[in-house]
């Protein structure tokens, strides 16, 4: 199987995980970019998943899964590891490795850092405000924060990424949540995009919807996190506090790799895991056991199950690749039979990846303390052991032969003016108003109509190899209206 990835530089109990649907907001009909729902509902539904008669087998599948998880982890000279396996309404976790050097063994209640898998639950916890009434997801944030230069986003928007937001707002390093939100360098950003318009995948987008949820329940984002998902949905290890992880202890050290190679340690205290405005794109920390009660809700099961299926509703196409779309928090492919839906997590010493065939009841979740070996063998083998899963998008076409879809005058707020045009046998984006010209090479793993081009950036004081999409319907012969880079977006004149 082969899976397209995204481009991307995470009360009462009957309040959050309970029955019911959210009160405003897209309803899994039509999403917000125009096309059109699968015609069997959300692929989020457990109802009528058929559970495959390899569950039956599940010991011996996950006995040989997390094997590979150890063979991988000593391959890669990675400290420790958990994994969750899901079938059929069966659960197996396990914890593999050390949690730091010369540390306990990991087990499947130890805590890892799960970076943008957090984005789910501030989904969830939107979800479960809108269908309490104290949110409207339709709604003009506005509502919220009235001082706010771009309200009329709505957090609907923000959630599937489509609001046209910054991805980096202009004073990152304030204190608190709302004091970010409406501090006055950050309170008027401009958007790369008008709201609706166009997909990207906006880590500072997540931060600002985590700052309006909390104005809006007048409590702190971990607690809402902890009322609104963590206890009704029985993750009793997790914790977005980093001072509540240090004092329960059970948790894994974060691994770095830098260019040279040297690896660092890192405590939960020695990184921006604990930065409020990475909370809600980010914050959390959770186990093997907890992200499987997590996945079990999202395949369907138990009274949580409500609470969680919009996540896995279409709402936005990426644009990225054919059959590619964005849920709330969760990422939804189909361009794979049967459709795949996940989401991963990448932050300095840690990687986590999450993936779920709903229809057939089946999931993998698995969580490393490294940052150079990302997890995805085991969970797609995870799936594979149990589903036959196969690639139904079309083909990557030449790159040439859509050029003259993708040649033409953009207008960027943060770039400038760019002409794309053919030079020879290459593309080319010359950005007139700085003066660069650069080559858009096409990108050989993503296809379709995605680049790279390099960008001397000088925050990092480097030059930057830089992923580019252009926003087009690809079964279509309308010319690219946006082109979408990790700097700004750009629109056609």
């Amino acid at each position: 199987m082969t899976r397209v990835p995204m481009i991307v530089v995470a009360v009462l109990l009957l309040g959050a995980c309970g029955g019911g649907t959210p009160s405003a907001g897209h309803d899994g009909g039509t999403p917000a970019d125009g096309s059109q729902p699968p015609t069997d509902g959300s692929p989020s539904a457990a109802d009528g998943a058929v559970a495959p008669a390899g569950c039956a087998e599940l010991d011996a599948r996950f006995a040989a899964l997390k094997s590979q998880l150890q063979t991988s982890l000593a391959n890669q000279g990675v400290k420790g590891g958990a994994l969750a396996v899901l079938c059929g309404g069966e659960v197996r976790t396990a914890g593999v490795g050390v949690v730091k050097s010369g540390g306990a063994a990991v087990t499947s209640s130890t805590r890892f850092q799960m970076a943008s898998v957090t984005k789910m639950l501030t989904a969830a916890a939107a979800v479960s405000l809108a269908r309490d009434g104290v949110v409207d997801l339709a709604a003009p944030v506005s509502t919220i924060v009235p001082q706010l230069g771009y309200g009329q986003i709505t957090l609907d928007q923000i959630l599937a990424h489509s609001s046209g937001l910054p991805i980096e707002f202009p004073n990152e390093s304030v204190s608190g949540l709302h004091n970010w939100l409406v501090d006055s360098s950050n309170v008027n950003a401009k958007l790369w995009a008008p709201p609706g318009a166009v997909w990207y995948y906006n880590n500072d987008g997540y931060a600002v919807g985590g700052a309006l949820l909390e104005t809006a329940a007048g409590k702190s984002f971990a607690s809402l996190i902890r009322d609104r998902v963590f206890t009704p949905c029985n993750m009793t290890h997790a914790t977005m506090l980093t001072s509540e992880l240090t004092s329960g202890g059970d948790y894994a050290y974060g691994y770095s790799k830098d260019e040279s190679g040297t690896v660092s340690e890192l405590g939960p205290d020695d990184s921006y895991y604990g930065d409020p405005v990475y909370g809600p794109m980010g914050g959390a920390w959770a186990s093997a056991d907890d992200m499987a009660a997590l996945a079990l809700a999202l395949l369907g099961h138990g009274p949580q199950a409500a609470l969680l299926a919009p996540l896995a509703e279409r709402r936005f196409r990426t644009g990225v690749a054919p059959g590619q779309y964005y849920g709330y928090g969760l990422e939804i492919d189909e361009g794979l039979s049967p459709t795949v839906v996940y989401h991963s997590g990448s932050v300095q010493g840690f990687l986590a990846d999450l993936e779920l065939v709903p229809s057939a009841d089946v999931g993998a979740v698995a969580m490393v303390n490294s940052d150079w070996y990302f997890p995805s063998d085991v969970t797609l083998a995870a799936l594979t052991a149990f589903v036959e899963v196969e690639e139904v998008r079309p083909s990557s076409p030449q790159p040439s032969t859509r050029w003259p879809l993708l040649t033409g005058t953009y207008r960027s707020s943060t770039l400038g003016r760019v002409i794309v045009s053919v030079q020879g046998s290459s593309l080319q984006a010359q950005f007139v108003d700085r003066g660069v010209t650069t080559q858009l090479v096409p990108d050989s793993e993503y296809g379709y109509d995605n680049y790279s081009f390099d960008w001397y950036e000088p925050y990092y004081g480097e030059t930057v190899p830089t992923p580019w999409t252009f926003w087009i319907d690809y079964a279509g012969s309308t010319p690219a209206q946006y082109f979408v880079t990790w700097w700004g977006v750009g629109a056609r004149q």
